[in-house]
Order: C-alpha cells, then sequence, then structure tokens
C-alpha cells in the first residue's frame, strides 16, 4: 500500500527507500540469525517469503489501480 501512495502522490523513486528499508530488514534478521548458535529446531523462512509475497502483491495491485 505504501507504494502505490508513494507513486500517486509522491516521486516514483522514493519506491525505492521502501524496497531498500525492506531488504535491510531482511539483511539483518538473516545477519542474526546465521550468529547465533545452532539450535535443535531449524528456522523455516517459509512464513517470511510468504509474507514478502503476500506485500509485494498488495503493493502490485495498489500501483495497479493509482
Amino acid at each position: 500500500m505504501c507504494g502505490g501512495w508513494i507513486a500517486g502522490d509522491q516521486r516514483w523513486s522514493w519506491i525505492f527507500c521502501v524496497n531498500v528499508t525492506g531488504g535491510l530488514f531482511a539483511a539483518t534478521i538473516r545477519a542474526f540469525h546465521r550468529n547465533r548458535v545452532a539450535s535443535a529446531r531449524k528456522l523455516s523462512i517459509d512464513g517470511a517469503g510468504l509474507a514478502e509475497r503476500a506485500r509485494s502483491a498488495i503493493d502490485r495491485c495498489a500501483m495497479d489501480r493509482a
């Protein structure tokens, strides 16, 4: 939804700020989990991937309507 608002009301280049923020967040989480001591249960990234895919689809729909 932020992407659609940014594309409609701001310059389109601001959309990169949304993507960079998400990428930095993902890189931070990955680095945190990589440095942790291995636990008995492995980390599943299926939920995070699904959430990112849903966010991307919502952003695309918002941009198509703008």
